[in-house]
């Protein structure tokens, strides 16, 4: 009879483990397998603690986890899922040294096996999460490899590089007159072969990122407000619609491609940032959360 307990309750703990293993992660056809625990998050910057630190919530803003604690001897910022949300990629640096550019850490997200991976600024990562892009004050954008630590210069100037869902191209911008800030360009090039393919939209566009199924962009413009365009840069459709003293900037789609997400950074000086989502058909804006001091956001598949 004790025998056949014992047999009842490592049954029970076999099924239990294996469930776990399971539902850890889940199926990507598009990709990796995604990490079940933290799939679908907001992954954000906030000041709320003091100083910029990166936390993680629900799409709804409920259930507000923080990751780092930098006591305001430190920063943590500019957070991005890797594509099977088991890392995240940001902007380190202590308050107490001079960075000429800024380091680039990946840790798990709940914080742990933090390890240096490169120098730069707005990280995007191939979808098989071997690497990443980043840019460098308008200078090149670099490939870093994170496997075996190597970093790879490119011909390309600019900013904001956004990596394509099927790893074959790098979108970013570039300001075509240093004179002129609001005169932009967007370049697409080819990966591996690192080959301009063309350039795109109109020369207001900032930002851009690629739709999860790899048909569109999302991106900021001049104007203050989020467009949707097809990657070709035809079918230029307006999301919102701004008020004055605010603007739009930084959108990024939802794992099912049918929202966005950005900030409402204001222009009157108070320096107030919120984050906002909307539908991709232009209703239902609102503020997720309550906080003035959102300065990035990431949403994981």
């Amino acid at each position: 009879m004790q025998g056949e307990k014992h047999r009842v309750v490592y049954f029970y703990f076999l099924i239990l483990n294996i469930t776990l293993v399971l539902y850890s992660c889940h199926s990507n056809p598009d990709g990796p397998s995604i990490n079940f625990f933290y799939g679908n998050k907001i992954l954000f910057t906030s000041s709320r603690s003091g100083s910029p630190q990166l936390y993680y919530m629900n799409p709804d803003g409920t259930n507000i986890v923080q990751i780092t604690n930098g006591n305001n001897a430190s920063t943590s910022q500019f957070g991005i899922w890797s594509p099977d949300a088991n890392n995240i990629a940001f902007n380190f640096s202590d308050t107490s040294a001079h960075y000429e550019i800024p380091p680039i850490y990946i840790m798990t997200p709940s914080g742990l096996n933090r390890r240096l991976i490169g120098y730069g600024t707005q990280i995007s990562f191939s979808p098989d999460g071997s690497k990443i892009v980043t840019s460098r004050y308008n200078g090149p954008l670099y490939i870093n490899d994170l496997n075996t630590g190597s970093s790879e210069r490119t011909s390309f100037w600019g900013g904001a590089p956004n990596w394509s869902p099927d790893g074959k191209f790098i979108v970013f911008c570039y300001r075509i007159d240093s004179l002129n800030q609001s005169e932009l360009s967007n370049e697409i090039f080819s990966y591996p072969s690192l080959d301009s393919v063309r350039v795109i939209g109109p020369n207001s566009a900032c930002f851009l990122a690629w739709s999860p199924d790899g048909k569109y962009f999302a991106y900021s413009d001049t104007d203050g407000n989020v467009y949707t365009m097809t990657t070709d840069g035809t079918n230029i459709k307006k999301v919102t619609s701004n008020e004055p003293g605010v603007q739009f900037l930084y959108p990024r789609w939802s794992p099912d491609g049918n929202k966005l997400i950005f900030l409402a950074s204001s222009t009157d000086g108070s320096h107030n940032s919120y984050l906002y989502m909307i539908n991709i058909d232009g209703t239902n804006l609102h503020r997720v959360i309550d906080d003035p001091t959102v300065t990035s956001a990431d949403w994981s598949k």
